[in-house]
């Protein structure tokens, strides 16, 4: 494919996140015992393939602890008669394993694996967004009792403020991660009518929609503020052919890209971005 340089633009090249943390499908080709999913195993894999930015899921057990996975994937990795957040921790580790981190685990695994991740444009990369985790809380686990667990997960693990981004759908949830003070709170638009209503309405965002049909889906990060400033960027998701990625780049001035594919999408931005 021939590539066409992007705008002038800060964002370029943006952060890759590893959509779930999870080994790509073309090297799962290649390793028939690659780590599972959101495993710290899984992260340091990726790490030392050279990406260093993560987006998982979480949920909470019937034990009341927080774990990284997605509810159905897990079910069907397992064979689960039942969803995986109506079993303890015990319970699921006994079928995994022990694979599945709790979210402290997780994080003071990443935290160990981020500052010493290439790029060596990492420095540049930082200036646009300091994001290196994006933690999406699943069904009932998108609650109060979340937030207050990752934010104490996060000053536990070392990671810096607003390094960790939490998605949130409802405005009261937004002001509980802000008033931490050490997560992002993220709000997740699809679609191409962008910003909505409701994203003018209960968050303080500056800088130019987005509205492209070609774009595929989009998602919007917000540092909220109830004092009315505010900054926003954009994420998009998911980005797997190049393609996808030189539109994320050019039309929605991406700060970062999640993807299935991260080293392919990672050593794609470098050309784009002419580095």
């Amino acid at each position: 494919m021939t590539y066409v340089p992007p705008k002038p633009s800060v964002s370029c090249p943006p952060v890759v996140f590893s959509h779930r943390a999870a080994v790509p499908a073309s090297e799962l080709l290649q390793s028939f015992d690659a780590p599972a999913p959101g495993s710290i195993g899984a992260l340091q894999w990726i790490k030392d393939r050279g990406v260093c930015a993560f987006d998982v899921d979480c949920f909470t057990t019937i034990d009341k602890v927080l774990v990284v996975g997605h509810p159905t994937e897990l079910a069907e990795r397992l064979h689960l008669a039942n969803s995986p957040d109506a079993l303890s921790l015990e319970q699921i580790r006994d079928v995994d394993g022990g694979m599945t981190p709790t979210i402290l685990d997780f994080l003071c695994a990443a935290a160990e694996v981020t500052p010493a991740c290439p790029p060596s444009d990492a420095a540049e990369v930082s200036q646009r967004t300091p994001l290196r985790i994006l933690i999406e809380p699943k069904g009932a686990s998108a609650s109060l009792f979340t937030i207050e667990t990752l934010a104490a997960a996060v000053r536990e693990s070392g990671f810096g403020d607003k390094e960790v981004g939490v998605w949130v759908s409802e405005p009261a949830l937004a002001d509980a991660a802000a008033a931490t003070g050490v997560l992002t709170p993220l709000l997740p638009v699809k679609g191409s009518s962008w910003p909505p209503k409701y994203f003018q309405t209960h968050w303080a965002a500056v800088g130019p929609p987005v509205a492209h049909p070609n774009l595929g889906e989009i998602s919007a990060l917000v540092r909220h503020s109830s004092s009315g400033r505010g900054g926003a960027a954009v994420l998009t998701w998911v980005v797997d052919e190049p393609d996808q990625l030189q539109r994320a780049i050019v039309v929605a001035d991406a700060a970062g890209v999640i993807s299935n594919e991260p080293f392919t999408i990672l050593a794609n931005t470098r050309e784009v971005c002419g580095r």
